[in-house]
């Protein structure tokens, strides 16, 4: 968070602290449910959730930790199991379309409504060929990746998408 003035700063830590004792009470009332939609970048360690979500995916369905994969999508699975929703996400040099295509647009960057993540046994999902590889990153400095997902593309072309710096971002601060 280079650059950060005290007052962007503070309004982070404040937007942080509201989501953590939102989690708090529905810990502690037995609510949290399988719509649970988690801000990433309002995490103080977002790799921790990630991994904890991975790993209780693979215990509960015993699987490989390295069978593996994170899936990102734009529609409900019917099956929300192995699944949680990140929000507040933004979207660079890109748009996220149904069915779960990177669509090109003059747009800088654009806030993404909620999107599910899922995980999934690597052997059952088939990449096609035009899809390509988005990191997902903490924050707008793109220092720390914290993830990388395959999204399906519109252009034929990866080369561009690449060029273009498509990225998903967690925190915009």
């Amino acid at each position: 968070m280079n650059n950060v003035t005290l007052s962007s700063w503070i309004s982070d830590f404040i937007l942080r602290i509201k989501q953590l004792a939102e989690l708090k009470l529905q810990i502690e009332d037995n609510s949290l449910d399988e719509n649970l939609k988690i801000w990433l970048g309002g995490l103080f360690n977002p790799e921790t959730f990630i991994t904890a979500t991975r790993q209780q995916a693979a215990r509960s369905n015993k699987w490989s930790l390295e069978d593996l994969v994170l899936e990102i999508s734009k529609d409900d699975y019917a099956e929300k199991s192995n699944s949680f929703f990140i929000e507040k996400l933004v979207l660079h040099s890109a748009d996220f379309k149904l069915p779960n295509f990177l669509k090109s647009t003059d747009e800088m960057q654009i806030q993404l409504s909620p999107l599910q993540m899922k995980w999934r046994r690597r052997e059952t999902i088939t990449y096609e060929e035009d899809s390509i590889v988005v990191p997902v990153y903490l924050n707008n400095g793109r220092d720390i990746m914290l993830f990388s997902v395959h999204v399906r593309i519109t252009d034929n072309d990866p080369r561009s998408w690449y060029q273009r710096g498509t990225a998903f971002v967690c925190n915009k601060v």
